[in-house]
């Protein structure tokens, strides 16, 4: 695996590691800027799935940089 490739799966991941926090930020301004409820966000499994594919995602980018670096 090249070494780009890599990186980009590494960021990729860790991207999707974080985008339920952020889009529950964005919900939590939005509503409070409406000064409604403070409720909004993403079902709870969504940051479960999101974490593990994140975390899978990341180390498939370290195994196959390891990989290509034996080789």
């Amino acid at each position: 695996m090249k070494t780009s490739v890599a990186i980009t799966l590494i960021i990729c991941g860790t991207v999707l590691i974080c985008v339920p926090y952020v889009y529950n930020s964005i919900g939590t301004w939005q509503a409070s800027q409406m000064r409604g409820s403070l409720h909004s966000g993403l079902p709870s499994f969504y940051h479960t799935a999101c974490l593990f594919v994140g975390i899978a995602i990341i180390v498939a980018g370290i195994i196959g940089a390891a990989k290509s670096r034996a080789e």
